[in-house]
């Protein structure tokens, strides 16, 4: 005789076919399964919205004066054009920002630029490394607040000279740096010096373009309506697993194991700022480059 809990008991995860992603709010068929073709092919889902209240994306800077030039020449090259040069299954032809997003990537003005000393220890004030960087870049904040309306997205660069300081048992700059942006509201992306020497410069491009976009405000897509799924449902990815046994995707670089359907979470924020990353393991809001 069969037993009845048996006839009743879930499965421990469930496999999902690899979700449409939509680049309109209006345009129904601007949908591509691929993020970065779709990007290419129809532009980001806010390309109306966002274009309509800014025509450019302005980027301070705070770092070592050392690597000044270099963070410039950075953010120079989003503006070009990039073959791929890895994962070509994957990556396509990077078009440069500004026909990516429709809108420019530009330099915030000079206030905007906070330069550092290159040793820790040449920070004003006392105490450990630690200290007198936490300190330098709540300074950095302070002064960055004062500007606030002549940037968008602050890129902050931690050379690797630092990593003693910047990370250890009960610091890390990242995490410091990512709660002064949220006492501040200034939104950041992190740089380390692989970024400046990274031989993949389509790939690279890629991730930082599309991370300084959303970090403005922009959504570059959305998840397509799911036939049987209500409209204002959001979607929370407990299980991110590449090696589940049978189960391939072209698309994404792992698969998803686990999706956990969660509804009217947090309703204060819109859908697509739950939509716009769960579905891949492609970016991460707080990702250091690269």
């Amino acid at each position: 005789m069969s037993n009845p809990a048996l006839l009743t008991k879930l499965p421990p995860f469930t496999l999902l076919d690899e979700p449409d992603l939509s680049f309109s709010p209006s345009d129904s068929a601007q949908v591509d399964v691929h993020p970065l073709r779709g990007l290419a092919k129809f532009g980001p889902y806010s390309k109306g919205s966002f274009g309509g209240f800014t025509s450019r994306v302005r980027i301070a800077t705070v770092g070592p004066e050392s690597a000044f030039r270099r963070r410039g020449e950075l953010m120079l090259s989003l503006r070009n054009t990039h073959r791929p040069s890895d994962r070509s299954e994957y990556v396509p032809p990077y078009p440069g920002f500004e026909k990516l997003y429709h809108v420019e990537l530009v330099s915030a003005p000079r206030d905007a630029h906070i330069k550092w000393p290159e040793n820790i220890y040449d920070f004003a004030g006392d105490g450990d490394p630690q200290t007198r960087l936490f300190l330098a870049m709540e300074a950095a904040f302070r002064q960055l607040e004062l500007v606030r309306n002549e940037f968008d997205v602050v890129l902050v660069h931690f050379p690797d000279s630092w990593n003693p300081a910047t990370r250890s048992k009960l610091f890390d700059a990242h995490d410091a740096l990512k709660a002064l942006g949220a006492r501040f509201k200034i939104p950041t992306q992190v740089l380390n010096d692989r970024a400046f020497t990274f031989q993949h410069k389509a790939s690279l491009a890629w991730r930082l373009a599309t991370a300084l976009y959303v970090k403005a405000a922009g959504t570059p897509w959305k998840l397509a309506p799911l036939r049987g799924v209500p409209a204002d449902t959001a979607y929370n990815r407990l299980v991110h697993c590449p090696c589940l046994p049978g189960h391939q995707t072209n698309y994404s670089d792992h698969c998803i194991g686990l999706v956990s359907v969660v509804r009217r979470i947090l309703p204060q924020y819109p859908l697509q700022a739950y939509c716009a990353f769960v579905a891949r393991g492609l970016f991460s809001l707080n990702f250091s480059i690269v």
